[in-house]
């Protein structure tokens, strides 16, 4: 997923603050303002600003989907900061989840990044 100077507005940032707060870490604005970043990356040079934008622009990608029915198996088995949040949210619910799941509405009332990060990737699989 990547995240815009449109994503960081919504969260309330304006392009003058974020622009500050990419040359404090170093890292390059204008390719951001045309690419976007990735959220992993995001989050490894960020702090709770970052995490706060992932975490808003989650919210608001997963309101556009009607989560009824829609049950989570497994957790990622990839590296990375979300990766690692999302294990965490899934063994927080796991002796719930059963042979079929755990509902994604579940993980949403556990909140945070990895919970969110869960449904996220079962709304936007193939499969």
């Amino acid at each position: 997923m990547l995240i815009s100077i449109d994503d960081m507005r919504a969260s309330g940032y304006c392009a003058r603050g974020v622009k500050g707060w990419f040359d404090r870490r170093a890292a390059d604005f204008r390719t951001f303002l045309h690419d976007g970043i990735e959220v992993e990356t995001l989050l490894t040079i960020g702090d709770g600003h970052a995490r706060k934008v992932v975490l808003e622009r989650l919210q608001r990608d997963l309101r556009a989907f009607d989560l009824a029915g829609v049950r989570i198996t497994t957790s990622p088995t990839d590296a990375g900061v979300l990766a690692e949040e999302a294990r965490r949210a899934f063994a927080e619910v796991s002796e719930e989840a059963g042979e079929h799941g755990v509902s994604a509405a579940r993980l949403m009332e556990v909140g945070g990044l990895g919970a969110l990060w869960l449904v996220y990737l079962e709304v936007h699989s193939d499969g």
